[in-house]
């Protein structure tokens, strides 16, 4: 019995690691910000959804340690470079327990190896558990940072180049107009399809480049499934083919027109992160065929950015 009491005092250090396919900057950043604590992890996620007002962030008098307290738990964070030491209470606590990132020979991925502090006593029977506080955070974390949607908002993905072939036209033109500019352009190549004899075979898609202080240059397009020949379209007219083994990022978004600027700003997020390079202006399908009436007309639509 005595052993077995001596056992239970005495510390032991149990490790496993995790692949985390993302950047380490982005591991890094979850872990020491409170703010993303927030977001990824699964207890305080839902008291500070459930009630904002009451998690309290403590930037404490040790250095570089923060605390969050929320109704049903707290957790304390202490940063030492790439590794972070973390106590929680309350939850599925108590335990305490220790991050370290690992950068991967690939750009792309992060070790993340989990060390949970327990008595000696307790780890000779059970190594680190999948139902371990400590793992099941680690878990969580990594599932958040991979799923675009969490992490950055919006759904993302990486397609194969689907409108192949479109009928375009393009008009310079005042950025306040552009709403009914492109209903105009909508209409003359809808014309030009008719006569054409021609199938459209994809929703309406659009761009817009700025080139000026409030000028910009309006792109309207239909994708089809055949070219005319070149002298039966009109002068402003043309048809324009996308490489069928090109990439894109896609891109999501179900709300007020001009709240599509933050799915426009992260999938930037997503391109840079991903260490890919944009080679054309993204552009916009309107995936139910209306065009919006204004920036607050409830739209869904799909963002494509050509990239290599």
């Amino acid at each position: 019995m005595l052993v077995l009491a001596t056992l239970y005092f005495i510390p032991s250090y149990n490790q496993k690691e995790l692949l985390v396919r993302s950047p380490i900057i982005h591991a890094a950043r979850e872990l020491s910000s409170p703010a993303e604590w927030e977001r990824w992890n699964p207890a305080l996620r839902k008291d500070c959804l459930e009630n904002p007002s009451a998690c309290a962030v403590n930037n404490t008098a040790v250095k570089n340690t923060f605390s969050i307290k929320a109704p049903h738990c707290g957790i304390s964070v202490t940063l030492r470079g790439a590794m972070f030491d973390i106590t929680q209470t309350g939850g599925d606590g108590p335990a305490s327990y220790n991050y370290t990132l690992i950068p991967s020979l690939h750009d792309d991925s992060t070790g993340l190896v989990v060390t949970e502090k327990r008595s000696l006593l307790v780890s000779l029977f059970s190594s680190l558990s999948v139902n371990s506080v400590a793992w099941r955070d680690a878990d969580s974390l990594k599932k958040f940072i991979e799923t675009p949607s969490d992490y950055y908002g919006f759904p993302l993905q990486m397609s194969p180049v689907i409108d192949t072939l479109v009928i375009t036209t393009h008009k310079r033109i005042a950025a306040a107009n552009s709403i009914a500019e492109l209903k105009g352009l909508y209409r003359v190549i809808n014309h030009t399809i008719e006569a054409g004899h021609l199938t459209k075979t994809y929703p309406y898609i659009a761009n817009y480049r700025p080139v000026g202080h409030d000028s910009i240059e309006l792109t309207a397009a239909i994708p089809v499934d055949k070219k005319i020949p070149k002298g039966a379209l009109p002068t402003n007219m043309s048809f324009m083919e996308m490489p069928p083994q090109g990439r894109m990022v896609v891109g999501y978004f179900k709300g007020k027109y001009g709240d599509r600027i933050k799915l426009y700003k992260a999938m930037d997020n997503f391109i840079s992160d991903k260490l890919l390079k944009k080679i054309s202006v993204p552009y916009e399908e309107y995936l139910n065929d209306t065009v919006p009436e204004n920036d607050s007309t409830i739209v869904e639509i799909k963002i494509c950015a050509p990239v290599i």
